[in-house]
């Protein structure tokens, strides 16, 4: 297995690589977390290991899913949404909506925070900006993911 730098520098070609990536950097975050201040509705989580402090970007603390648990819940309704959007039947559109902009919220947070910490800022713009190519390219394909 590569480790999480590496998987976070590497592209993705499914929802399902970044399904697990996420889940990766939201097992990674609690070992390296050493203050969480909020401000304004945002989260400033700073890591401080062998005397270098490095931040991450801010969090939108309504959005981002912090527990893997609730990851995969929210995941798998995700897939459910994306199935009654294919056959045009939404259920509940404003609860449909609000899990869908935290899954594509937290997946793409994640990438960015993993790289905050792991890399070097030069490089976490980079690869960031690929990531979410990526994930926005996959629309495409999302129909063959839950079916």
């Amino acid at each position: 297995m590569k480790s999480l730098i590496e998987d976070l520098q590497t592209p993705k070609h499914n929802l399902n690589d970044f399904f697990e990536l996420t889940k990766r950097v939201l097992n990674y975050l609690p070992d390296v977390i050493s203050e969480t201040r909020e401000v304004n509705g945002y989260l400033i989580l700073t890591s401080s290991i062998a005397g270098t402090i490095k931040y991450a970007r801010p969090i939108n603390k309504q959005l981002f899913i912090f527990k893997n648990k609730d990851f995969e819940r929210e995941f798998n309704k995700f897939g459910n949404i994306l199935k009654t959007i294919k056959r045009k039947k939404f259920q509940n559109p404003i609860h449909e909506y609000e899990i869908i902009d935290k899954i594509a919220y937290t997946i793409q947070q994640s990438v960015g925070i993993g790289l905050d910490f792991l890399s070097n800022p030069n490089s976490a713009r980079k690869h960031v900006g690929n990531r979410f190519e990526e994930l926005i390219r996959l629309r495409a394909s999302l129909k063959t993911h839950f079916d």
